[in-house]
C-alpha cells in the first residue's frame, strides 16, 4: 500500500533543537500519542510540523502556518519564527 501525505514544518536549526531539548514541556509532549508536531526527515534534514492531507485546500496553508509556528511557540517561546522558511513537501510511505 501507498500513502501519499505532505508535511508542512520548519528545519530543525540548531537553535530550535537546543530549545526543544531543555523543554521539559517537549520532552512531557513527545511521550503523549496526541501531539500534533511530527519530525520528518526530507532532503538530508530534519523538520518540525505538522503531516497533512494531500488534498488540503491552499486557502488553509495560511492558518495551518499559523498554527504550525504557534504550537512551536510553546516548546521555544524565545524563537522568532517568523525569521524562519516554512517549508511544504510530499512524503511517501510504502507499507
Amino acid at each position: 500500500m501507498i500513502e501519499v501525505k505532505n508535511f508542512l514544518g520548519f528545519i530543525q536549526t540548531s537553535e530550535m533543537r537546543m530549545y526543544l531539548n531543555r523543554s521539559f514541556t517537549w520532552q512531557e509532549a513527545q511521550l503523549s500519542e496526541y501531539l500534533l508536531l511530527k519530525q520528518a526527515a526530507w532532503q538530508n534534514k530534519l523538520y518540525i510540523g505538522y503531516y497533512l492531507s494531500p488534498f488540503i485546500p491552499c486557502s488553509e496553508l495560511k492558518r495551518l502556518e499559523n498554527q504550525v509556528k504557534s504550537d512551536i511557540q510553546l516548546y521555544c517561546p524565545k524563537m522568532n519564527l517568523d525569521q524562519h522558511q516554512l517549508f511544504l513537501f510530499p512524503q511517501i510511505f510504502i507499507q
